[in-house]
């Protein structure tokens, strides 16, 4: 943990003197979803993601393209998510929305209680 600490303190200290510290995390984001996308064997190159990233993708992008990128924009949909509540569900159904690009549903069957034995207090029902 202390070295990942430092680590986390170099990466602050490097993006503090950088002119623009979004372009880092762009990049790392575009890496991140390029990474995650191969573990399912969708395969992009680096070049084309960086191509589109910044802009509408069209037709003219692959369909890998287009997926790799909805991974990129569902990890800032759950960061933005998580900053407004909680991790929870509803995150996790925001983010698959994302990747997805259409409606997804989960426990959404007639009287389904998602409750915590240790919190009965806090039942909610969907």
């Amino acid at each position: 943990m202390i070295r990942a600490r430092s680590a986390l303190a170099a990466l602050d200290q490097a993006a503090k003197r950088m002119q623009n510290p979004l372009v880092l995390v762009n990049s790392l984001s575009l890496l991140e979803a390029q990474a995650s996308s191969e573990i399912e064997n969708i395969v992009t190159t680096t070049d084309e993601l960086f191509r589109f990233a910044e802009q509408a993708v069209t037709d003219s992008a692959s369909a890998e393209t287009r997926e790799t990128l909805r991974y990129r924009a569902a990890l800032f949909t759950g960061m933005r998510a998580i900053q407004k509540r909680p991790i929870s569900v509803n995150t996790a159904i925001e983010v698959c929305r994302r990747i997805h690009d259409r409606e997804i549903r989960v426990r959404d069957l007639p009287g389904t209680i998602i409750w915590n034995a240790q919190a009965v207090k806090s039942r909610v029902v969907v």
